[in-house]
């Protein structure tokens, strides 16, 4: 439910509340508050998650990038270990 959506809602549900006995009002005013109370605590929630998850997914493809280069960087390491272990064809007086 949106914000507006909700506001209206709430709206609704307090004219309600104020055409009721004065008795029956006092209970129902308190938990109206004590629901937009929650509501709010929700969105916020909600918005702190969010952003969380962002922050996350970015955090995840920094390091699949830094592992996607690492792999790189060991491939070229085991290759220039790879040539300098073997003896090279054109060396004189190896053969």
């Amino acid at each position: 439910m949106t914000r507006p959506e909700f506001e209206r809602t709430m709206a609704g549900i307090r004219a309600r509340i104020a055409e009721l006995p004065e008795d029956e009002r006092a209970a129902l005013e308190a938990l109206a508050a004590e629901t937009v109370e929650r509501h709010e605590d929700i969105s916020r929630n909600a918005l702190r998650s969010t952003r969380a998850l962002e922050r996350l997914e970015l955090a995840f493809e920094r390091m699949d990038t830094a592992c996607r280069r690492l792999a790189v960087l060991a491939e070229e390491a085991r290759e220039a270990l790879v040539r300098a272990r073997s003896p090279r064809q054109d060396a004189p007086g190896l053969n």
